[in-house]
């Protein structure tokens, strides 16, 4: 396996080379599954709803050694799969970043890569062939793509989107926290910055996040009331956390009305009973 993930390594220098194995792996025929979108402000469960969902459902996804490769990450993530790797739920993340091979990835360059310069066919083929690996729908997690909505919709109009939504101050103070963390400091920006956001640099930070919360929700709201609101499915943090198992329930029950195909994982174990929100490392409850 270390030699398979070494070999993608080295191989993730010479785009060109990965670039034309990806290609012949064309999907000749499109597998026609809504993929899902995670969209919200940062600091509000993104993370943990993503991992729940790659564990507890058949969903394809873009794991860690996808991001390396990320203009190869069908190749990438198939090869791994085939090499028996796989991801065991952990709820534990950094600042959106869950360590292992195989694990869920924000997938950032894949999706500016994928989204932003590649054309309509070549990103729907390649989002088919990810399909094909995991015989489910895909599952993104980039908070970032709060800014493509229009360009995914475009895509794909049968797309869904999964708000995750917090309370305001939890999430406002959860941001500051991560802005010291990554910065040493509250007062520099961190995360999508909404197009309606207007405060200057010198606000206060409180002031900043707050704005940047009320700005991304809103946007999203938007988005959704132009396209059908029912393809924006809201999702609460605490009440996720406080009741994981009935959350994932009623989520997986909303996609399948929008004919998403959502069949359970039966070789995950059990759904953690709850999980401790009000740290921001977060504990397990009642495995």
């Amino acid at each position: 396996r270390r030699l398979v993930v070494r070999t993608l390594q080295a191989l993730a220098a010479r785009d060109p080379v990965l670039s034309w194995l990806e290609r012949r792996f064309h999907a000749a025929n499109e597998v026609d599954m809504p993929p899902l979108f995670i969209v919200g402000s940062p600091r509000t469960g993104s993370t943990l709803l993503y991992e729940l969902l790659v564990c507890q459902y058949r969903v394809a996804y873009f794991p860690n050694v996808a991001a390396l490769a990320f203009r190869s990450p069908v190749l990438a993530t198939r090869s791994c799969r085939r090499m028996g790797m796989h991801h065991a739920f952990v709820g534990r993340s950094r600042l959106g970043v869950i360590e292992g091979t195989m694990a869920p990835s924000e997938a950032g360059r894949v999706m500016r890569h994928w989204l932003e310069t590649s054309t309509y066919e070549e990103t729907r083929s390649m989002f088919s062939r990810l399909t094909r690996v995991f015989g489910g729908p895909v599952v993104v997690k980039d908070l970032d793509n709060v800014m493509r909505m229009e360009r995914i919709h475009g895509f794909f109009p049968q797309a869904v989107f999964v708000h995750m939504r917090r309370d305001e101050s939890s999430a406002g103070e959860s941001l500051l926290a991560a802005r010291r963390a990554v910065w040493g400091n509250a007062h520099r920006w961190l995360g999508v910055r909404p197009p309606d956001y207007d405060l200057p640099e010198t606000a206060d930070p409180h002031a900043q996040v707050a704005a940047q919360i009320r700005a991304i929700d809103a946007h999203i709201e938007t988005m959704g009331e132009q396209w059908g609101s029912e393809r924006v499915v809201n999702i609460q943090y605490e009440t996720l956390c406080a009741h994981p198992a009935a959350e994932l329930s009623r989520l997986a029950d909303a996609l399948r009305l929008l004919e998403v195909p959502m069949e359970a994982n039966t070789d995950a174990g059990p759904v953690p009973t709850g999980f401790d929100f009000r740290r921001e490392s977060l504990a397990l409850v009642g495995q």
